[in-house]
């Protein structure tokens, strides 16, 4: 569980069999600005309540959004598969 902004400059590794649950409740925000975070397939990251920008970087597996406003910069093409 983690609650509060964050910008990831570097790796986020969730382990099988994890879920990961990212509150942005207040306003916050998490910037995906370079880097990767990796959610293997029997894991879950669920982001809600706040905001998710996708600026650069790579996101491999899957994210969850509950509430969330999600702001994609064009250049960062398909690097992202994200569940609404």
């Amino acid at each position: 569980y983690f609650t509060g902004s964050l910008t990831n400059l570097g790796s986020i590794q969730l382990d099988h069999g994890v879920g990961l649950l990212v509150d942005l409740g207040g306003g916050k925000t998490l910037a995906q600005v370079a880097g990767s975070i990796d959610v293997p397939d029997d894991s879950a990251l669920q982001v809600q309540n706040g905001g998710l920008r996708f600026d650069g970087g790579e996101l491999a597996g899957f994210a969850y959004l509950y509430n969330t406003a999600l702001a994609i910069d064009a250049a960062s093409g398909d690097a992202a598969s994200f569940i609404l």
